[in-house]
């Protein structure tokens, strides 16, 4: 079986690693640093409703967001111990950055 290329901090692969590179050739940035990628999260976050942003912006906890995040836009899902690991770094970053 083949392997999939997959790259960035998402795991873009295929379509979505197609488009990722299309807009940083189009906006012009370098696909290899970390604030490109992130501003293309947001972007498909904004642009594309099936990876269900909708849901994520109703989210009413981290963990809910979190869940979401990793099941519709990651589209994978974690062993109990990597969700718990994600849920206590997003509890650091928002203590850190948020409002």
């Amino acid at each position: 079986m083949a392997q999939t290329q997959k790259f960035g901090i998402v795991g873009w692969s295929g379509e979505r690693l197609q488009q990722f590179f299309e807009y940083c050739s189009a906006n012009k940035l370098d696909p290899y640093k970390i604030n490109t990628q992130i501003l293309y999260v947001l972007h498909e976050l904004k642009t594309k409703p099936e990876l269900n942003s909708g849901k994520l912006a109703k989210a009413k906890s981290i963990e809910e967001a979190i869940d979401i995040f990793t099941k519709e836009y990651l589209r994978k899902s974690d062993s109990q111990d990597l969700a718990k690991i994600k849920k206590s770094y997003s509890y650091d970053a928002l203590e850190r950055f948020g409002q």
